[in-house]
């Protein structure tokens, strides 16, 4: 992710011919969002001479709209960027999400100001589909329960009610078959020998059938015979309210739900 971003603040930067020499002309760039400190593109850009600015996790829009009037670029991941904000942006040439979901990113607002908006789809691709694969793990083998056993009486005995179910043969049901979404196939189906099922729209059954996931063309079927269901889907208006009770009632009783 860190060669990607570096690699965007160069692209974005003007570069203008003198005496032969390319020039970079240096930005005012804004971070609001800390959670996911990159001191290698900090290192990279105050080298360049570029100006960031980071900002603290929490700002209010009002904040942000007077930090931002004179900022080049702002790289953010979870903060509101509204219509608002990006009107207040005078200057602002580019807003560069560091992850994959670009929801809080007002994009019509963008758009009409000429705003660039640039996303990283590879981006921890494999370490958010091991912390899904985990949440799956812990609920079949009840650990929220065991722990929780422990915690009050120091010892959780080898009774039925600890004993959880395993996933091998199991059938895995993944919602939004993208890279995240391939990533979590390819630890069910070769880590713990599970049946993958795939729902996605967007997706051709060659290219799912290449990661081991067997497509299914309609949610609702998915839903109906998954043990588990775990979903990688971005939000937008047509993922909004992907799952509500009409969709819980068509799963199983026994099967789990990752979101």
């Amino acid at each position: 992710m860190t060669s990607q971003l570096i690699y965007y603040f160069l692209k974005l930067s003007d570069i203008k011919k003198r005496k032969g020499k390319a020039k970079i002309a240096f930005m005012k760039i804004i971070r609001t969002d800390k959670e996911l400190e990159t001191p290698l593109v900090d290192q990279t850009l105050r080298k360049q001479g570029h100006h960031l600015v980071l900002l603290p996790d929490g700002i209010s829009e009002s904040d942000l709209c007077r930090e931002i009037a004179d900022a080049d670029i702002l790289l953010m991941c979870y903060t509101p960027i509204t219509e608002k904000v990006i009107r207040a942006a005078k200057r602002l040439r580019a807003i560069i999400k560091y992850g994959v979901g670009i929801d809080a990113i007002d994009i019509p607002a963008a758009k009409s100001q000429g705003v660039t908006v640039v996303n990283i789809p590879e981006y921890a691709e494999e370490t958010v589909a091991e912390g899904a694969f985990s949440m799956m793990i812990a609920l079949a083998k009840r650990l929220p329960a065991i722990q929780g056993q422990m915690r009050i009486k120091g010892w959780a005995w080898p009774e039925r009610a600890w004993i959880g179910s395993d996933l091998a043969e199991k059938t895995i049901g993944i919602v939004g078959c993208g890279r995240i979404g391939k990533s979590m196939a390819r630890m069910a189906r070769f880590g713990f020998r599970m049946k993958v099922l795939g729902f996605d729209p967007h997706k051709n059954e060659e290219e799912l059938s290449e990661v081991g996931i067997r497509k299914i063309e309609t949610q609702h079927e998915l839903l109906s015979v998954s043990d588990f269901v775990s979903i990688h889907a971005v939000l937008n208006e047509e993922t909004f309210h992907l799952i509500g009770n009409r969709e819980l009632g068509i799963m199983k009783s026994t099967s789990f739900l990752i979101n």
